[in-house]
């Protein structure tokens, strides 16, 4: 939207912390990397949690709750002992 990258970085001039989960460089390509946000903010601290790790043959995959919870094998620890999920 026009005029939200300026939000973000408003906001980030007065943050501690960037917590995010997109796909591995998602935050660079939307200007919002590790280096724009130091600009505004050379404390700030950025923690990316992409679903399927920053590196491998699945980090470019999207993941959301359900398919993070399978692909971590928790899929079994799932519901209950005596019915469906």
């Amino acid at each position: 939207l026009p005029g939200g990258l300026e939000v973000l970085m408003r906001l980030a001039k007065v943050s501690d912390v960037v917590l995010a989960n997109f796909t591995p460089g998602t935050l660079e390509r939307l200007g919002l990397g590790i280096a724009a946000l130091r600009e505004v903010n050379p404390s700030i601290i950025v923690v990316g949690m992409p679903a399927f790790g920053n590196y491998g043959p699945m980090s470019n995959q999207v993941g959301l709750g359900p398919s993070m919870e399978f692909g971590a094998g928790m899929g079994p620890l799932l519901g209950y002992g005596d019915g469906q999920p």
